[in-house]
């Protein structure tokens, strides 16, 4: 079996991205997916410069996964309708925050993330973050 497309390294691309309020100065995607699994590492660094790591170890099978580093979240739910798509439900103290679709191109290079944020007042915020695939960088010992 090949690697899956998903697997790797991926940084926002701010100018291809509809994003709400201050663009990060940085936002970097580190995903290892298997056949059934998703690992994830995300890694924000804000207009004001205050950093933020976001890690997940997940199943695609539904249930409800925890979610270290978020302010917003604190488990997702993971599902995948196809080889080039992932379906996520976040959710803060048993509510509903956000829902994402990813997908990645079926020439490896793009990711798209398009999420919707329901905020406390009940409104809900579109957003979409397009990312670009990295080499990966030899971890040295």
């Amino acid at each position: 079996m090949t690697e899956d497309p998903f697997s790797g390294f991926w940084t926002l691309v701010p100018e291809d991205s509809k994003l709400p309020g201050p663009l990060p100065r940085r936002w970097t995607e580190t995903l290892e997916v298997g056949e059934d699994t998703i690992s994830v590492k995300e890694e924000i660094v804000g207009a004001d410069g205050r950093s933020l790591t976001v890690t997940v170890d997940a199943s695609f099978d539904g249930r409800e996964y925890n979610v270290t580093g978020s302010p917003l979240a604190d488990v997702i739910a993971y599902t995948r309708p196809g080889r080039y798509r992932i379906d996520g439900v976040a959710k803060k103290d048993g509510r509903v925050v956000l829902t994402e679709s990813v997908t990645v191109s079926e020439d490896g290079r793009a990711l798209t993330m398009g999420y919707v944020m329901r905020l406390p007042d009940g409104r809900d915020m579109v957003s979409v973050a397009v990312f670009k695939r990295q080499p990966m960088v030899p971890v040295r010992r």
